[in-house]
């Protein structure tokens, strides 16, 4: 909203308006809304803690939705004016009242996750508009405004009251039954729960036992003298400056005055367009200043520039299909360049296990890094199909060992708090590494890209330098002092963290100690009937059978195919109307929808997430294929793009939530220790199998049968893993690796067992 007056002035200026607007309107319009601002960071205190943070909430959503309503309905200066000052009072007030909310209702650990979340969302927002305004006028934008205040006030219906401000007002057992709704029974939360009560009864005690009532001078003198206090004082002035900086460094004077400033660089060179890369790169920065471990910031930076890669076919393809195109290529050769990454996927599946257990983590994923950086170095140089396939094909090896490494450095170098929330990360950053090379293919033509491309693993590899090596590898290999220091360097020395570093150091040295009590050296046959053994063992085969369904979902779902075939699949929905444009539109929806699976993995059990939005995407892909089916016999108009837009910004907004990410969440959860590598290269066979028959037969397929066939055919295959995994996938959310170890070790039936997680859990939350 902040941005939408700016592009209202500009569309006023541009064309023949019933009303003028003049560069005082616009200076004042973009002030105005500070008037409101003020009065509601006055109202908004008062307000909140009389009615509570849930009333409070929706009375600064409702004004967001009247704002958008107003702006859509101006016929004048004064009713622009009015609608950014109905503005004011949520953009003051939002300030305050989101940051309690946040702290009142979030866990600790990740309070400083969501509150710099804030400044992701705001700039999502600003982004949202910019994209838009490359489409629709200001009008239509105000309309497409209501779409994000109609989502919150729906949300925050469903909310409960603040735990803290039950508390403070003396409703203990509905403040009890709340935070438990929000943040389990697990024992740290339960101290914090009565940590908070004790505190709200001691102050009512000590409120009640004053018995002689102050006189209303008194009450005055007493709210002064507060400005006297230097704990009142001292926090005043340095919010100040706070603000201050805030300010001058163009938080809120960027997104309204964009166009106006970004002219000033580039002239007349399609401004709009680089407001909308600009707010793409600070974007990108918001979500990773929320990323709060520097271990999982390395390896989600490598993991955006493998989404890079993927998305960096669509681009290739389209220059290299021009008539002066010096390497031209036929389909085959096309469908060539995309699948052979699968050879050396697998490839890396089998060297990745055994180089991450003799040389740990760190020095694996400083060699997938490297490999990462070279494929954008050979496609710089390329000249000819074979320099084209041979950069692919080094691709592959960061492309499948990443899938495997970064899934367990993760689980072993984060907590079981945040694991689901960094996993979910790495598609963030995948949807994130296809969406900024699709967006710099508005500018620039492939070679150049790929030169681009190297920032991304540059990056990661200056972070990976500087990790400690996971505590989980030292245990195994029996060095059980580094294992401490560095499970504290990354975990802290909470009770919690301290109960689970004793465990693993406990499981690995009763695992040494039957190894060594083993009086018989084994023989080579001997251990190689161990190995063919692993494969007839429960609890290898369960998980590897799981891992094999979640990947065919993976591939038929799009993770892979869309950002490499994007414009041709994008076409058949816009036809010629630019359709890179349009990707780059799904592009962000798809990375808002990712960073929101983040929070909401973090709120929803495992199975109950995959299988809603698992059913959701199958329904909203077969739409898809009855639209396109429909318009491909003319029984429907094809002038409607927005419809089968719409039908699958909806479908990736599903897929994202929950689908996509969970995949490979379970993958760094699944396998019990003893098993990890030998599972971890037995889930890269089949991830490499289902990714090379779906990025080679693709193609060929949208030529035969076109999009709306192929995609039957992939909702078809995504429809019978989901039904698999329905029966055979355990719950494994805030379990430690342990625990999900005694899921497979226990020999219970995979129905039995999922289907008991999710009773346990109901009970635990009935009590």
């Amino acid at each position: 909203m902040k941005t939408n007056m700016f592009i209202a002035a500009k569309d006023i200026e541009s064309h023949s308006a019933s009303y003028q607007c003049r560069s005082h309107f616009k200076n004042f319009s973009g002030s105005s809304v500070a008037i409101t601002t003020l009065l509601a960071f006055i109202l908004v205190a008062p307000l909140m803690e009389r009615c509570g943070r849930k009333i409070a909430h929706i009375s600064v959503v409702v004004p967001n939705i009247l704002c958008c309503m107003i702006f859509y309905f101006a016929d004048n200066i004064t009713t622009l004016i009015l609608a950014r000052l109905i503005f004011g009072i949520p953009s003051g007030g939002t300030i305050v009242l989101n940051a309690i909310i946040i702290a009142e209702f979030s866990n600790p650990r990740i309070r400083g996750v969501l509150l710099n979340a804030k400044s992701s969302f705001v700039v999502l927002g600003v982004g949202y508009a910019h994209l838009l305004g490359l489409f629709f006028d200001w009008r239509t934008l105000a309309l497409l405004g209501l779409i994000l205040p109609v989502l919150s006030l729906l949300i925050t219906i469903t909310w409960p009251e603040s735990p803290a401000w039950l508390a403070r007002h003396g409703h203990y057992e509905h403040c009890e039954k709340n935070f438990n709704w929000l943040r389990g029974v697990d024992p740290s939360a339960q101290k914090e729960l009565h940590a908070l009560m004790q505190a709200e009864m001691e102050r009512q005690t000590v409120k009640i036992s004053e018995s002689v009532p102050k006189s209303f001078p008194q009450k005055t003198k007493k709210f002064f003298m507060r400005f006297t206090h230097q704990d009142f004082l001292k926090p005043t002035w340095i919010m100040a400056h706070a603000f201050i900086i805030m300010e001058a460094c163009g938080r809120h004077v960027f997104p309204t005055y964009a166009i106006k400033i970004v002219t000033a660089f580039a002239g007349s060179q399609s401004p709009l367009h680089y407001v909308v890369g600009l707010d793409l790169v600070i974007f990108a920065t918001t979500v990773l200043a929320c990323v709060v471990i520097w271990a999982a910031l390395g390896v989600l930076t490598n993991i955006a520039s493998i989404g890079f890669h993927y998305g960096y076919p669509t681009l290739l393809f389209r220059d290299l299909r021009a008539k002066d195109s010096p390497i031209p290529l036929t389909l085959e050769e096309e469908s060539w360049i995309t699948s052979s990454i699968a050879i050396t996927t697998l490839l890396s599946f089998v060297l990745v296990a055994p180089l991450m257990e003799r040389y740990g983590r760190k020095i694996a994923h400083i060699s997938l890094v490297i490999s990462n950086a070279m494929a954008c170095v050979i496609f710089y140089f390329a000249n000819n199909f074979t320099t084209l396939m041979l950069g692919r094909l080094i691709f592959g090896i960061p492309n499948g060992g990443s899938i495997v490494l970064t899934a367990i450095i993760i689980a072993e170098f984060t907590s079981p708090k945040l694991r689901g929330i960094l996993l979910n990360g790495k598609t963030c950053s995948i949807v994130f590494g296809a969406s900024y090379v699709h967006f710099l293919g508005l500018f620039f033509n492939w070679r150049t890209l790929a030169l681009f491309g190297l920032l991304l693993p540059v990056l990661s590899l200056y972070i990976t330098i500087t990790w400690p090596e996971s505590p989980a590898w030292l245990a195994r290999r029996g060095h059980y002092e580094r294992c401490e220091k560095n499970f504290n360097w990354l975990r802290g020395e909470y009770p919690s963290a301290q109960k689970e570093l004793d465990a693993l150091i406990k499981a690995e040295m009763d695992r040494r100690t039957v190894k060594i009590s083993d009086p018989v050296s084994k023989s080579f046959a001997q251990k190689t009937k161990n190995f063919f053994m692993k494969f007839t063992r429960r609890d290898f085969l369960k998980p590897t059978w799981i891992m094999a369904h979640a990947f065919v979902i993976m591939e038929t779902c799009g993770r892979h195919i869309f950002p490499t075939y994007a414009i041709k699949i994008v076409t058949a929905f816009a036809g010629g109307q630019s359709p890179l444009h349009y990707v780059v539109g799904l592009d962000l929806v798809i990375f808002a929808t990712s960073v929101l699976a983040c929070v909401v993995v973090h709120m929803f059990q495992r199975r109950t997430l995959l299988f809603s939005t698992g059913t959701m995407c199958s329904v909203l892909l077969l739409a898809i294929c009855l639209y396109l089916f429909l318009k491909s016999k003319q029984i429907i108009p094809s002038s409607n793009v927005w419809i089968p837009l719409t039908l699958y910004m909806l479908y990736f907004f599903f897929l994202n939530l929950g689908t996509s990410p969970l995949v490979l969440t379970i993958l760094g959860e699944i396998y019990p220790l003893k098993h990890r590598s030998m599972g971890v290269m037995m889930s890269g066979i089949f991830f490499s199998f289902a990714l090379m028959v779906a990025l080679k037969v693709t193609p060929l397929l949208i030529e035969s049968i076109e999009v709306h066939g192929t995609f039957t055919i992939f909702a078809a295959f995504m429809m019978g893993s989901l039904l698999y995994l329905y029966f055979n996938l355990p719950e494994t959310k805030d379990k430690t690796l342990q625990e999900i170890e005694e899921y497979f070790t226990s020999g219970k039936n995979g129905t039995q067992l999922a289907h008991n997680s999710e009773r346990r859990l109901t009970v635990d939350n009935e009590i």
